[in-house]
């Protein structure tokens, strides 16, 4: 479990509904990716107002460094569709 907050205002219930939706979601994901024989990385994550994050997947720190890239580039990208 990883839970990573810039701020400690949130409500306890809220960030274990949170947790707790997100694990079950995550837990589908795996379940329907063994059935078509997909074992394949993957991450589910939610972002809360404040900026915390709830993360569950299996990829190791090279794949969450490659996710984290490609979710800057997608930012920069639309950072500048929405500028013009």
């Amino acid at each position: 479990m990883v839970i990573l907050s810039r701020l400690t205002a949130m409500s306890k219930r809220a960030l274990a509904a949170v947790e707790q939706a997100l694990t079950a979601a995550d837990a589908t994901l795996r379940r329907k990716l063994d059935q078509t024989g997909a074992k394949r990385p993957h991450v589910t994550m939610v972002l809360m107002r404040d900026g915390t994050v709830v993360m569950r997947g299996n990829c190791g720190p090279e794949s969450l460094t490659k996710f984290g890239e490609a979710l800057q580039k997608i930012g920069q990208a639309h950072s500048q569709s929405t500028s013009h």
